[in-house]
């Protein structure tokens, strides 16, 4: 095996002899194959490749390799929000001579760089409108070899980015005010108008339009109901975008109670008496009734614009008034307060529940009233339908009302029915409730 370089020559028109010398002696004995020339000085690599160890390779392997393409930016499924120019880079090598660079937009040439640079980033501009490009990139060497990227994806979407910031109520607020006050963040480019929706129990209340650089628009004048807020911003580019729609319940106003009873004075009370706590509570947005009665919180069934019908346990002669309140779901509280008088209190009675035909037996009654206004008073014991005249003794503000009796002849046991009348100089007659006793023979 002989290898023989060339490692400068230049012969001008001279022939070049293979296996001789060129004056036609010194005939090589042997046989010469992978001859081979080269229009540059080859590297010191490329010798020691090609002498394989005293082995040798096939030449032409020696500058076969495709050129190496790498796409830079954008990167791929890139997305830009603005159109026009649109710089796209591809890095291009090749192992000998790289001579140029075509970019490719959705499989079509758009430009072609031939300065021929090695190991090179070469970057193209394009103008570009809305859509959804497909590029590459392919590299050329001097021996005809070519390598193509994949194809990458940009988006070009001018779609405007839009949402609410504060002061705007966050979705579900329940809002005590009569206004919402609405503000918006977007894209500022392409910007060309906003509007600002306001729906009042599904029903458009308001479209609020904007053209210039105003973000902020407060809704005043707001009532009762549930309301719907959303705003709508278009691009010079014909492209638009919503916020989502926000829902407020407003309800600035407190309920309102109006208690018919207990009210006024009543004839006679006693503690343990039934009273009942009637009346309305109005709103829109009803929630939760209750009232407080010698400082207990007791809470009963209300819907508005409708009678309610409590009742409760008479307390002292001094526990004569009560406080209703109410509240509505969005944290308003309304609250009425009811009082009442008597004219008689009765704070103790004492008789014989059972006694016998002829027993001599006592009746008392202990009230309270007002002697200021009533200066004096008599009264009767009515025992089975007959009247007997009573005593009134007054000590301090109780008034002992006092009558014996000698018990009736019965022919059986059977209960006999008593009461007091009770005459106040104002020309009143005031009656106790019925009573009985047991009458045995």
């Amino acid at each position: 095996m002989f290898s023989y370089f060339f490692y400068s020559c230049s012969f001008g028109t001279t022939a070049i002899a293979l296996g001789t010398r060129q004056t036609g002696y010194a005939f090589f004995d042997g046989k010469i194959d992978e001859v081979g020339f080269w229009d540059r000085a080859l590297t010191s690599t490329e010798i020691t490749q090609l002498y394989n160890g005293g082995t040798g390779i096939t030449y032409d392997s020696l500058d076969n390799d495709a050129p190496i393409v790498t796409q830079i930016s954008p990167a791929n499924n890139a997305k830009e929000s603005t159109t026009g120019s649109k710089n796209f880079t591809c890095y291009g090598s090749d192992d000998t001579n790289f001579t140029s660079m075509e970019f490719y937009i959705d499989g079509s040439l758009n430009q072609t760089n031939s300065s021929g640079l090695n190991n090179t980033n070469y970057t193209f501009t394009t103008s570009l409108t809305e859509e959804t490009y497909l590029w590459s990139c392919l590299g050329n060497d001097n021996d005809g070899e070519s390598t193509s990227t994949v194809n990458r994806t940009l988006t070009i979407d001018t779609t405007p980015f839009i949402e609410f910031v504060s002061p705007t109520f966050a979705n579900a607020s329940n809002l005590l005010v009569s206004y919402i006050p609405v503000n918006i963040s977007l894209t500022e480019t392409y910007f060309e108008n906003l509007t600002i929706n306001f729906y009042k129990d599904g029903v458009l209340n308001e479209s609020y339009f904007i053209d210039d650089d105003t973000r902020f628009y407060n809704k005043s004048g707001c009532t009762c109901a549930e309301w719907e807020v959303n705003a709508t911003v278009w691009t010079t580019t014909d492209q638009s975008n919503s916020t989502e729609t926000r829902i407020f319940t407003i309800d600035p106003s407190a309920p309102t109670i109006n208690i018919i009873s207990p009210t006024g004075t009543y004839d006679s009370l006693v503690s343990g008496d039934t009273l009942y706590l009637s009346g309305f509570a109005n709103d829109s947005n009803m929630d939760t009734c209750w009232y407080d009665y010698n400082n207990t919180n007791t809470t009963f069934s209300c819907t508005t614009e409708t009678l309610f019908n409590e009742s409760f346990t008479q307390g002292t002669k001094e526990q004569l008034n009560l406080t209703v309140w109410t509240n509505d779901s969005v944290g308003n509280v309304g609250t009425g307060t009811t009082g009442w008088d008597y004219k008689l209190f009765s704070t103790a009675e004492e008789y014989s529940a059972a006694t016998f035909s002829s027993n001599n037996e006592n009746f008392l009654i202990n009230i309270s009233y007002d002697s200021l206004i009533y200066l004096g008073l008599t009264a009767n014991l009515v025992y089975n339908g007959t009247n007997y005249s009573a005593t009134a003794t007054t000590s301090g503000n109780i008034t002992s009302i006092e009558k014996t009796l000698n018990i009736p002849t019965v022919a059986a046991t059977e209960n006999l029915p008593f009461y007091w009348e009770i005459f106040l100089n104002d020309g009143s007659t005031i009656t106790t409730i019925t009573t009985s006793s047991i009458i045995n023979l």
